[in-house]
């Protein structure tokens, strides 16, 4: 809907950006999670295999002032990302706040929920360019009037929908739980110590 705006108007160019979980937000996991160990001793995971996206608020901040700074109107920016398994994320803070009592219980995945979440679809991949190790651009499926002339990013690497991935999911870029760790220590959500 935002994208289709850019049809309406000439006045306001309107372009989006796409993100994982932003640590510390509302409705991130993170503080939910701590507020199940410390109200209950235990945490709800749907599934043992899932994995999410995660960005600490400062690069949510950063993407936004880049697709601000460099957007025409119509584009999808996306942000490269770590992800994780969500079962690493509840073994750090069991760790942090939980003790030997804390369980983890496994609910079942809800109606519409993905084990895997997708960043670029494989309808978006063949509009996809690669700007740098940070950022993506996806471009609009239909023409929303974009600006006469090439955009910034014409001539940059267009990501090869044949190659080995024909979407972006979180599996694919999955990290250690070290590195999940040391992101949570950053952003002040755990002290690093553990119990």
């Amino acid at each position: 809907m935002v994208i289709n705006a850019n049809t309406r108007t000439t006045k306001t160019e309107f372009l989006c950006i796409r993100g994982g979980n932003v640590l510390g937000t509302n409705g991130s996991i993170v503080p939910y999670l701590i507020d199940q160990i410390k109200t209950r001793n235990a945490i709800n995971i749907t599934d043992r295999r899932m994995t999410r996206y995660f960005m600490p608020i400062q690069d949510a901040i950063r993407l936004l002032f880049f697709a601000a700074e460099h957007g025409i109107g119509g584009e999808i920016y996306v942000m490269n990302m770590p992800s994780f398994l969500i079962t690493d994320l509840a073994d750090i803070l069991i760790s942090e706040y939980g003790d030997g009592q804390t369980k983890i219980y496994v609910t079942g995945v809800r109606e519409g929920e993905k084990i895997h979440e997708t960043l670029i679809s494989k309808s978006e991949i063949r509009r996809t360019r690669y700007i740098n190790n940070d950022f993506h651009v996806i471009y609009p499926a239909t023409d929303v009037n974009r600006a006469i002339g090439s955009h910034y990013w014409d001539n940059y690497e267009v990501i090869n929908a044949v190659n080995e991935h024909s979407e972006f999911t979180s599996f694919q870029a999955l990290k250690s739980k070290n590195v999940l760790r040391e992101m949570l220590i950053k952003g002040g959500f755990i002290n690093g110590m553990g119990n």
